[in-house]
């Protein structure tokens, strides 16, 4: 897998190989590397579909929610720009309060992730779907609904990914 167009953070000059960021998210990584290191690591990216429901949906109440943890917004849930911290935190900081109803971390805040969704609707051949918002975001852009278009080649600071795993769903 390609190294990350930069190693530094947002306020790190020294981030992707200093041990003491080793549970830190990746930065500067576009997406067709993020989807190679997935395929390495025999999983994929997630759909935009599936992100969403990953991070809000609740089995137990069959609806889903506004932010991860619930519909009000919590400065305490996720790593955002209301904390104005300006940069990643460790993955997971914000268990238990900010996990998804699936127990998944981080899926509001910290960095905005690369799916495996086009952004289509005029956006460009080139253009993908990010969820999640990050670190340096406002509320709106943390809800789990809430969408925004990256280019393939972009590589930020507050851009990251997650890999999935098993099959997609129509």
């Amino acid at each position: 897998c390609a190294w990350p167009a930069a190693t530094a953070s947002a306020t790190r000059d020294f981030y992707f190989l200093n041990p003491a960021f080793a549970d830190y998210p990746v930065v500067f990584v576009d997406w067709a590397n993020a989807a190679r290191f997935c395929a390495f690591v025999g999983k994929r990216l997630p759909t935009a579909a599936e992100w969403e429901v990953g991070a809000s949906y609740a089995p137990a109440t069959a609806r889903a929610y506004r932010y991860p943890w619930g519909d009000p917004f919590l400065v305490q849930a996720a790593n955002s720009g209301a904390l104005g911290l300006g940069d990643t935190t460790l993955v997971g900081a914000y268990r238990p309060t900010g996990d998804s109803p699936f127990g998944l971390s981080d899926m509001a805040g910290n960095v905005a992730e690369w799916t495996a969704s086009p952004a289509g609707d005029g956006a460009g051949a080139n253009a993908i779907l990010v969820k999640g918002g990050s670190f340096r975001d406002d509320t709106g852009a943390l809800q789990a609904n809430a969408r925004a278009t990256q280019p393939a080649d972009a590589a930020a600071a507050w851009l990251g990914f997650r890999c999935a795993a098993g099959a997609t769903q129509p």
